[in-house]
């Protein structure tokens, strides 16, 4: 009895600590992707305001109504969430230039306009433009950002490095009473196109004003975790971890209680963001293990005390639960990876979408001004966006879940598809059997795995070599072979040939194999892979 109370015991101490590490990597996995997308979303505002500061650099007459299409046609607030506008500042050195200034902005239809607040200072910064000119942002107009410290701290650093720089924690000027939130500003410096910006004197003789972004904080993060992090909460600090310095509060706007908040998974970062430190302080909640972890302790316990001459069927429960504990954790890794994936993808795609703008602005004017070097490297910019785009698409499709559409289908119709849109190279042959069968399926699905795995062959043979197709039926299951003359896969790859983001070619993502296993085994089949030679072998019922 006291050897099968102590055997209980140290079951579930194993399981115990075997589902404390799952939760743990689930919590860090978790961090990592939280992290990502913060940094991703700032350095994605930070190319809006590169953009925005190198058209504003290379206009001779930039005007109010230039500047508001521009916006504009960014469309800022829908493919930028959490960005409050975009705006340009001017620097104005004396009392004498400040009144000249006001005067012209007056005679631009604003009667009203004043630089404020009042007061001497060696400088003035006021905000001229900010689009959306709506309510919120009109209370910022003429406003003079270097009247306050953290602003003028932040435009010192960004004109005398000539960097894209984060403000310390603020009170925007666009706030209302209501809904009050932490603010912060990013300045992108604007520089006198013929000057030198080589040394710091340089560019602060050479310095024009800034394109600048306001953001309201909790509306940013918001828009850029969501709820897509269930089990944890997070704090950002400004530099410090003191409460005053709180720029952004998880548990406190999701309003999450004190007592699911769970202190023994507890992480704090600094990450550097256009100059500035951020101070993320990380904690899980409970859920992230104790909806598996209590309930089962309290099971093992009690079936081990009461049943204690059972050990055979505890040991059967605990090797059970340990395949779980790893499934499940292979589970979180593959849905980080899709959400990593689909956060990359979104991130990659606003640049490359004004990327594709530009070149194709250049390419229409090289038609009424033709410059052959010039064309040449604009081709060769839209060739590679395509390619990229076309991996983005590859990404999202092995991202998104897609419904089967079941039906019965000719084998050899879904080979003459899958061959028709593949690309294959003329010293490469294929031979499909002339008998033909039919099968349930989803034939736009089947003919991916049949056209990744041509693919896959033709790669593996460089373009050069035989393929040969195989089919058979036994006891209602449909046999299918595709076997080539490549030089086969190394030993210490082919156990990892199925895994998510595992290849061995320069262009690949490594997501063409794991599509075919995952449609392959949504069809209730399994897909495997031998040496010499080269077999990918898929076992599928005829009747899904």
């Amino acid at each position: 009895m006291a050897v099968s109370i102590l055997l209980t015991i140290f079951v579930t101490f194993l399981i115990h600590t075997s589902m404390h590490d799952a939760a743990e990597e689930k919590f860090n996995a978790q961090i990592d992707a939280t992290v990502y997308a913060i940094q991703n979303r700032i350095k994605t505002y930070e190319q809006v305001l590169g953009g925005a500061s190198g058209l504003f650099a290379a206009s001779d007459n930039m005007t109010r109504e230039k500047w508001k299409r521009f916006v504009d046609e960014q469309d800022v607030r829908d493919r930028f969430p959490g960005i409050q506008g975009v705006g340009v500042s001017t620097i104005i050195y004396d009392k004498d230039n400040l009144a000249s200034h006001i005067e012209q902005v007056r005679n631009e239809g604003f009667p009203n306009y004043t630089v404020w607040p009042e007061g001497d200072r060696k400088e003035y910064h006021p905000v001229i433009y900010l689009e959306p000119f709506d309510t919120r942002n009109q209370r910022a107009f003429g406003y003079d950002m270097y009247s306050e410290p953290t602003r003028q701290s932040a435009i010192d650093l960004a004109r005398e490095s000539g960097l894209p720089t984060l403000s310390g924690k603020i009170k925007l000027i666009q706030e209302t009473e209501t809904d009050v939130q932490s603010g912060f500003l990013i300045y992108f410096p604007i520089y006198d196109q013929e000057k030198s910006i080589q040394s710091i004197e340089d560019r602060i003789n050479a310095f024009e004003g800034f394109v600048y972004a306001p953001f309201r904080m909790n509306d940013l993060m918001t828009n850029t975790i969501g709820e897509t992090y269930p089990n944890i909460v997070f704090v950002i600090y400004d530099e410090n971890e003191d409460p005053e310095n709180i720029l952004f509060d998880y548990a406190k706007i999701n309003n999450i209680d004190e007592s699911d908040i769970d202190y023994i998974f507890t992480k704090t970062l600094t990450i550097n963001v256009d100059q500035k430190n951020w101070i993320l302080k990380f904690n899980a909640l409970h859920s992230l293990h104790n909806d598996v972890e209590n309930p089962l302790i309290i099971l093992i316990l009690s079936v081990g005390f009461g049943l204690s001459t059972a050990l055979f069927f505890i040991f059967r429960a605990h090797n059970k639960i340990l395949r779980l504990t790893e499934q499940s954790a292979r589970e979180e890794k593959m849905i980080a990876i899709g959400e990593l994936s689909a956060r990359l993808v979104h991130d990659i795609r606003n640049p490359l979408t004004a990327i594709i703008s530009w070149a194709q602005l250049i390419q229409l004017a090289l038609k009424e001004k033709p410059n052959e070097k010039i064309t040449k490297h604009v081709d060769s910019i839209l060739d590679s966006t395509e390619r990229i785009t076309f991996q983005l698409k590859t990404v999202m499709d092995f991202v998104k879940a897609k419904p089967k559409t079941i039906d019965l289908h000719s084998l050899s119709s879904l080979f003459d598809e899958s061959i028709k849109t593949t690309p294959i190279p003329d010293e490469v042959k294929i031979n499909v059997p002339n008998t033909d069968l039919k099968i349930e399926c989803d034939s736009s699905q089947m003919v991916v795995v049949f056209s990744n795995l041509i693919t896959n062959s033709v790669q593996a043979m460089n373009g050069k070599g035989n393929i040969v197709v195989n089919f058979e039926v036994k006891k209602n299951n449909l046999i299918i072979e595709f076997v080539d003359t490549g030089p086969g896969i190394s030993k210490e790859n082919i156990s990892k040939i199925f895994d998510p983001l595992f290849t061995t070619k320069d262009t690949g993502i490594g997501l063409g194999l794991v599509s075919c296993k995952s449609i392959i085994e949504h069809h209730k089949g399994t897909i495997s892979v031998k040496n010499n030679p080269t077999t990918f072998t898929i076992n599928l019922p005829l009747k899904q």
